[in-house]
């Protein structure tokens, strides 16, 4: 079952990452910086659905996090939990070149079953809900449109190449202009 889980959600982020693909083409936004952007979205509303006994799933995100400027609550264990050290996950990014990718891992043991509805709080699971939601609801494409129509009004074609550019900076400035710490290292 955990390997068709797994393929389920692989199939699940190919999907979502068409949606951005598209979104990009569409667009001629900066791929790294639509990338941060929906990565930023994404994690933000995955770390809040991720169910909480004892907080270890949800420190499962911390690396991605830590990397995008999420605050993740660290987890209230107790002497005699289960569930042995906190696994803070992984982040890892390329933003450069032709294949750009950005990959979160939370490497806790059951973040799987959570995934898909063994607990009461996430019965729908975090990460797949997420991306139809982020896909589903296109509130960053529409707050583009609703800026390049507030921009846009009265002026000539020529010109709206550039408003274009100005739209599109202000909508990703947040994360353009958001300072990131170093990469770890990969452990080996």
């Amino acid at each position: 079952m955990a390997r068709s889980n797994k393929l389920s959600v692989q199939w699940g982020t190919a999907q979502f990452n068409r949606f951005i693909a598209d979104f990009l083409n569409a667009t001629g936004a900066d791929t790294s910086t639509a990338l941060k952007k929906f990565t930023f979205d994404l994690m933000n509303r995955v770390i809040l659905r991720t169910p909480v006994a004892t907080g270890r799933a949800r420190a499962g995100w911390t690396a991605a996090g830590k990397e995008l400027g999420i605050k993740v609550p660290r987890p209230k264990l107790k002497p005699g939990d289960k569930g042995g050290p906190i696994d803070e996950g992984e982040y890892e990014e390329h933003l450069e070149g032709d294949r750009q990718w950005i990959r979160v891992a939370n490497n806790v043991d059951y973040i799987m079953d959570l995934e898909y509805g063994h607990s009461k709080q996430a019965p729908f699971g975090m990460v797949r809900i997420s991306m139809a939601e982020l896909r589903s609801q296109d509130t960053l494409l529409t707050d583009i449109m609703e800026m390049y129509q507030a921009r846009w009004g009265g002026i000539a074609s020529g010109k709206r190449a550039k408003i274009q550019g100005n739209v599109l900076g202000d909508a990703f400035g947040q994360i353009k202009n958001m300072e990131l710490p170093a990469r770890r290292p990969k452990p080996t």
